[in-house]
Parts: structure tokens; C-alpha cells; sequence
């Protein structure tokens, strides 16, 4: 299990989750922090496992990513990449991967999503796949109003490992309480 150093989440525990776009060197501290859950699944989507340095990437080549932290503590990247104008809908990739800090505190956290993601989804519909293994992840978004489609589970990186793809929309966000 991936954690970060004794003490920084009893610290964050105490300050208020603030978001601002992320900076260079964001990826770097939030790598050794990230959850076991979230290095899981990077690793079974992605094959990577330099996850420092994918995250550095996200930073410099998203269109937008965005960091969640507690004070100087980083708790979560979160972005939109790949974003694709089709005749009926824009369609945008969507992330996040967090410390064990977004467990510990998983209210803050949903509203924040839920304030964040209309704003970086825009008009355009949010999709990606989650690991099918994490029913963290699958509440999340069943919280969120995103659709899953459980029977277009596919594999990605790692042919034992099977990833529902998922579509949220801004507005869905909004309305649900």
C-alpha cells in the first residue's frame, strides 16, 4: 500500500480543501501519496508505474488540471484531456487520482466534485473507464450521476483487469444531492 509520510493527513485533516490549477512539481508531490487503489488502477489501464512523471504529463499536456489540496498538503489532480467536437455532443476525457486524504474525508470531497466537474467538463459530456474491481471508485460516480455501462466492460493494459467505461454530464452533477 502506497502512504504518504506519518503525520501530513492528521495535518490536512484540519485545514479546508481548496482547489487551483495545478503547477509543475504538483505530480511530483502527490505521486508518493497516491492510494493503492489509484496506483492499481493506473498500472492495469496504463501499464505505467513511473506515476510521478505520468502525472507531471497530464499537468503539462491537459487541457486542464486541477489540484486539490489542504493547505501545502496535495490531495487530489483532477482533469479533462482529449476533448473531441462530434455533430451531436463534445465529448471530454476525465480524471482524478487522490491520497488516502480523499477517503478520510469523503463529503468535502463529493461536494467539491460536484461544484468542479460542470466547470471543467463544460458542454461537453465527461467519459473514461474505472477499474471494476474498485467499488470506491464505482460509488463515486454513481454519486456524481454518471452512467456506467457494466456490459461494455472491456480490458485495457492488463488482460485480467476490466474497465467500465462511464459518461457524466456537468448538469448531472448539479442536480443530485
Amino acid at each position: 500500500m502506497v502512504h504518504g509520510k506519518a503525520g501530513a493527513s492528521a495535518t490536512a485533516t484540519r485545514l479546508r480543501l481548496s482547489v487551483r490549477a495545478a503547477r509543475p512539481g504538483d505530480g511530483i508531490a502527490l505521486a508518493p501519496l497516491l492510494r493503492s487503489a489509484d496506483t492499481r488502477e493506473i498500472q492495469a489501464g496504463t501499464g505505467c508505474c513511473e506515476f510521478a512523471e505520468m502525472l507531471e504529463g497530464s499537468i503539462k499536456t491537459g487541457e486542464e488540471t486541477l489540484l486539490l489540496h489542504a493547505g501545502k498538503e496535495p490531495v487530489a489532480l483532477f482533469g479533462r484531456s482529449e476533448t473531441r467536437h462530434y455533430p451531436a455532443r463534445a465529448c471530454a476525457r476525465i480524471w482524478m487520482v487522490g491520497s488516502n486524504e480523499i477517503a478520510r474525508r469523503p463529503r468535502e470531497i463529493l461536494v467539491l466534485a460536484r461544484r468542479e466537474i460542470p466547470k471543467l467538463v463544460g458542454e461537453a459530456v465527461g467519459w473514461n473507464y474505472v477499474d471494476s474491481r474498485n467499488e470506491v471508485h464505482l460509488r463515486f460516480l454513481r454519486h456524481l450521476g454518471a452512467r456506467l455501462y457494466d456490459r461494455e466492460a472491456t480490458t485495457l493494459f492488463d488482460p485480467q483487469v476490466m474497465f467500465i467505461p462511464f459518461e457524466i454530464e456537468g448538469s448531472a452533477c448539479v442536480t443530485r444531492h
